[in-house]
């Protein structure tokens, strides 16, 4: 069984059958069920794995509690990082729904590599491949994020912030567009406030299905909704109490889920800084009245 798995990792391909068996020898598939820790941040070892079935999720460790970097699926290879280090792991690794991965022991994987140096190039520089096209995208999801939130740091409105915050997303993102709708004050909808390319003024109705389902605090992926035609990801702005707003994405097909994810990050960061922008707009308004009071 465990030769037949390793003659579908595309990483083994060069391999022949006496290799494959050696291989299989030093490792083993285990069964996790959702939200087991596969490994911790921190925890030593040198073990590489493949996701063979399921969903596994990488998550760092921030003031806040966690958060998800990285959404592995059927095929994947991870924790090859601190083989190539020998360094703690850099992150968790826990299961997103209940999952079968092989694993490979790490020292006995060194010396299966070294005794066989010609084949052993070609699976070292795709796992290298692998792993510095990780490390760009953990680059780019962090740089977003901190460009956003310098960006937010500096906004005196809402409008500012769409303006500056939109071009940042469809730079980071395989995007075409991008909107920003914030609820009205005044009705049940959902006013645009600014959208890349422009859009004309529009609302959207608080009724709304796929709005409903953003209330839940769900994102979507649907490139039928009628209400805001061309966008395809949907993701909600402060949902928990109520939905202040939402980021609407246009693209040709579903983005990865990793953007959703650092989408609906930014989408998280937004909604304390509306917050803090809205009870600012009201003092002045507050101020202002009562100075208008004083002179009469």
């Amino acid at each position: 069984m465990l030769k037949k798995k390793l003659e579908g990792i595309p990483l083994f391909a060069a391999l022949d059958a006496d290799e494959l068996e050696a291989l299989a020898a030093i490792s083993e598939i285990k069964t996790y069920t959702k939200e087991t820790l596969i490994f911790s941040e921190g925890d030593t070892g040198k073990d590489i794995y493949f996701l063979v079935t399921g969903e596994v999720r990488i998550r760092k460790k921030i003031s806040s509690g966690f958060k998800t970097i990285a959404v592995l699926s059927a095929g994947d290879i991870f924790g090859e990082m601190s083989f190539f280090e020998n360094a703690p792991r850099s992150a968790d690794a826990f299961a997103g729904m209940d999952c079968d991965i092989l694993s490979i022991k790490g020292e006995a994987f060194e010396s299966f590599l070294s005794d066989k140096p010609r084949k052993s190039f070609s699976i070292l520089m795709k796992m290298l491949a692998i792993s510095s096209s990780r490390l760009r995208n953990m680059d780019r999801y962090f740089t977003t994020l901190y460009q956003t939130a310098r960006i937010m740091a500096s906004c005196g409105s809402v409008v500012e912030m769409a303006e500056k915050i939109l071009p940042e997303i469809i730079n980071s993102l395989p995007v075409s567009g991008a909107a920003v709708y914030m609820r009205s004050i005044y009705e049940d909808e959902y006013d645009l406030v600014f959208s890349i390319p422009a859009g004309e003024e529009s609302a959207v109705s608080g009724q709304a299905p796929f709005v409903r389902k953003l209330a839940s605090g769900e994102t979507l992926c649907d490139g039928n909704v009628k209400e805001a035609p061309g966008m395809r990801f949907f993701a909600p702005i402060g949902a928990e109490d109520g939905l202040t707003g939402f980021i609407a994405v246009s693209s040709e097909k579903d983005p990865a889920l990793e953007d959703r994810i650092l989408v609906g990050t930014i989408c998280n960061m937004i909604n304390p800084v509306i917050i803090n922008l809205r009870t600012k707009q009201e003092e002045l308004m507050k101020t202002r009245l009562k100075q208008q009071k004083w002179q009469l």
